[in-house]
């Protein structure tokens, strides 16, 4: 699988968040994700993106590049709930609308789950999945379970 490159444009860089925003956000191409303001720009125009959606894009981007189990991104996005895996499709195919063309970013992986394709900035590399903590102890990354 070939990875598409991720570059931040100029539009991008000049319309990052603040520096006292602790650093709690994604770039890629042209889109720009405030995790704290739980907002989602794309050459500083906001875009509309659900809740649910916007979950999901988080735990993809604070994977860095790894597939996510489909158990995990429920964990994350549906803490105390339980859901149909039909329901993680909906907000797959939602995510992917709101991205437009960089919506191919969003890749399954049959049977494993879910990876976003490139290497977004991150303000704070402590954003990384690795230090998430998931209490019911189900794996985060599909190559631990």
């Amino acid at each position: 699988m070939s990875e598409m490159p991720v570059t931040v444009l100029p539009s991008a860089h000049h319309r990052l968040p603040r520096r006292d925003d602790g650093g709690a956000w994604f770039a890629f191409g042209e889109f720009v994700v405030n995790v704290r303001a739980r907002t989602l720009e794309r050459a500083g125009q906001p875009i509309a993106i659900g809740d649910r959606a916007f979950d999901l894009l988080i735990v993809l981007l604070r994977a860095q590049g790894e597939i996510v189990s489909k158990a995990g991104i429920v964990k994350y996005v549906w803490p105390s709930t339980f859901v149909e895996e039909a329901n993680l499709r909906v907000q797959v195919a939602l995510l992917r609308k709101a991205l437009g063309d960089a919506g191919a970013r969003v890749k399954c992986v049959i049977g494993r789950g879910y990876l976003f394709v490139g290497d977004p900035d991150a303000g704070d590399r402590s954003l990384a999945a690795a230090r998430f903590d998931f209490d019911a102890g189900l794996p985060l990354f599909a190559r631990n379970a």
